[in-house]
C-alpha cells in the first residue's frame, strides 16, 4: 500500500533519529570549547627591551681626571635638568661616569643639559667699533688675567665671542642668572622672572647702557646679543629667537638651580 506522505511520523520512531540528535549536540558544544579556547588563548607579546635600537640612546658622560667624587653631585644636577625639561630617563653612575638612558630623540637636549655647566650671566656688550677705549688691550690684559688663573670677575671688563667666534666686551659684574626666580613661556619667547635684587640689577644696567648691547653669556659664551632699546622697570625680560628645543632646555638649565660641579665630556 502506497505511504501517504503527510502522515504524522509514529511515536518511538527508533533509534535512530534520537543518536542523530545527540551527536548534534555534542557537535555543537564541541565547537563551542574549541571556538572559545582559540578567541580566549593568550597571544604571546614580543620581548621588551629598554634599548631598543633607534628608539633609545645611551649617552657616557666622563668627568675630567680626579673629579669623580662629584659625581653624584652631578647627577642629581642632571636628574633635575631633565625632570624639569619633562625628559623621561634614567641617570646611573657606573665605571666611573654617569650613563644617561633616554629616547633617542632627546639625544641633541640631553646632550646640551648634561655638557653645560649652566652659569648665565647678563651684561653690557662692546665691540670694537662701539668702544671708547683701546679695545686690543683690554682683551690682552683679560687674557694674561686668565692666563695667570686671577678671578676675571674682580676685573672691570671681561670678554666673551659669539658663536661666529667675534669677541666683545663685557661691563662687569653683571647680573648672574642665579637671581632668576621663574621662568614662563609665552609665544616662543622665554620671559625671565627676576628676584627684587635682580630686578634693580636689570633695571640700572638696562638704563645705563640704552641702546647698546645686553650679551647673555651662558658658560663663557654668547647666546643672544640684543639691543637694549629701552630700560627695564619691571622685573621681566623677555628672552626670543630660541627654537622649541631651545627653549625647553634653557627653561631646564635655569630653573633646576645648581650648576654642574664639574666638567663633563662626551665619550665617543
Amino acid at each position: 500500500m502506497a505511504r501517504d506522505p503527510w502522515a504524522q511520523p509514529k511515536e518511538g520512531g527508533g533509534p535512530l533519529p534520537i543518536l542523530f540528535i545527540m551527536l548534534l549536540i555534542f557537535g555543537l558544544l564541541g565547537g563551542a570549547v574549541v571556538g572559545a579556547w582559540f578567541w580566549l588563548k593568550p597571544v604571546p607579546l614580543p620581548p621588551v627591551t629598554h634599548l631598543e635600537s633607534g628608539a633609545f640612546a645611551e649617552l657616557v658622560l666622563l668627568p675630567k681626571e680626579g673629579a669623580s667624587d662629584m659625581l653624584p653631585k652631578a647627577a642629581d644636577v642632571l636628574r633635575k635638568r631633565l625632570e624639569v625639561a619633562d625628559i623621561k630617563g634614567r641617570v646611573d653612575i657606573s665605571d666611573g661616569g654617569l650613563h644617561v638612558h633616554v629616547a633617542d630623540v632627546f639625544r641633541g637636549q640631553v646632550m646640551t643639559l648634561a655638557l653645560a655647566g649652566g652659569e648665565l650671566w647678563l651684561q653690557a656688550a662692546f665691540s670694537e667699533q662701539g668702544f671708547a677705549g683701546d679695545y686690543a688691550a683690554e682683551l690682552q690684559d683679560i687674557e694674561a688675567a686668565r692666563s695667570a688663573g686671577e678671578d676675571l670677575r674682580a676685573l672691570p671688563w671681561g670678554s666673551a665671542k659669539d658663536a661666529q667666534g667675534v669677541a666683545y666686551l663685557l661691563a662687569q659684574p653683571g647680573v648672574a642668572g642665579f637671581l632668576i626666580e621663574d621662568v614662563h613661556v609665552h609665544d616662543e619667547t622665554l620671559e625671565l622672572i627676576f628676584n627684587a635684587e635682580g630686578a634693580r640689577a636689570l633695571q640700572q644696567l638696562t638704563a645705563e647702557h640704552r641702546g647698546g648691547r645686553l650679551a647673555f653669556v651662558l658658560d663663557g659664551e654668547i647666546v643672544n646679543l640684543p639691543t637694549i632699546t629701552a630700560p627695564v622697570e619691571g622685573d621681566k625680560l623677555g628672552w626670543s629667537g630660541l627654537s622649541a628645543d631651545e627653549i625647553q632646555t634653557m627653561r631646564a638649565l635655569l630653573l633646576a638651580g645648581d650648576k654642574l660641579p664639574l666638567e663633563l665630556t662626551l665619550e665617543e
